[in-house]
């Protein structure tokens, strides 16, 4: 009388047992083409759970990542502007304060002053203007079009289930230098004058006028 599979010991262990390597080889190519050991939460539900939160906050990360350099851009390029807007003594603000110093020498001529002035003033509100990154100028606004302020992406965290994103907030107003207004730093009109509009070519040596001539402090 002959032996069926059931009843067959061998056969049966055999049969296990490829049943067993078909699995764990099933189990082997998934990792393979997923890269992962928990690919599905069936694999292993707590470390799944772990493994989605912390590929979806490197995915928040790497898009914080971009958001501070685009601050840093930005930060950099109104920075670079305004130290160049200060200047030096060959250039800016520094440059200026020493020039309307020198207007108040007698008998200078305060025209060939005015001249060095003028193109100060102009080279100052072209560097403010062209301030602008991503579309962001603090030192130039627009009434209107350019917002009050600004927030910048500084930070990400986790607590607990809860992501937050840090920011820090940018005034403008702290910061604008011109203004379609004349709300600006360097454009408010005090007395009769702006640092982006003072005239010192009619004054004479007479010590009465030397009111009209600003001597900043930078």
């Amino acid at each position: 009388m002959g032996s069926s599979l059931l009843t067959n010991s061998s056969a049966m262990t055999a049969l296990q047992t490829l049943g067993s390597v078909s699995a764990q080889l099933a189990t082997t190519q998934n990792r393979i083409s997923t890269g992962q050991r928990v690919a599905t939460a069936s694999d292993n539900a707590a470390y799944w759970s772990i493994a989605t939160s912390m590929r979806s906050d490197n995915a928040a990360l790497s898009a914080v990542s971009d958001s501070l350099g685009l601050s840093a851009a930005t930060v950099d390029t109104e920075y670079t502007a305004l130290t160049s807007v200060i200047g030096d003594k060959e250039s800016g603000l520094t440059k200026l304060q020493a020039l309307l110093v020198e207007a108040k020498t007698a008998g200078i001529d305060r025209t060939k002053i005015q001249a060095d002035i003028t193109q100060i003033q102009q080279d100052m509100k072209l560097k403010a203007n062209s301030a602008t990154f991503n579309g962001i100028n603090w030192l130039s606004t627009t009434t209107g079009t350019t917002p009050t302020s600004f927030n910048l992406v500084s930070s990400y965290s986790r607590v607990g289930g809860t992501p937050t994103i840090g920011s820090i907030t940018v005034t403008t107003a702290n910061y604008t230098l011109y203004s379609t207004t004349q709300t600006g730093i360097l454009d408010t009109v005090s007395g009769s004058a702006s640092v982006d509009t003072i005239n010192i070519s009619a004054l004479t040596d007479s010590a009465a006028s030397y009111g009209g001539i600003w001597v900043m402090t930078v």
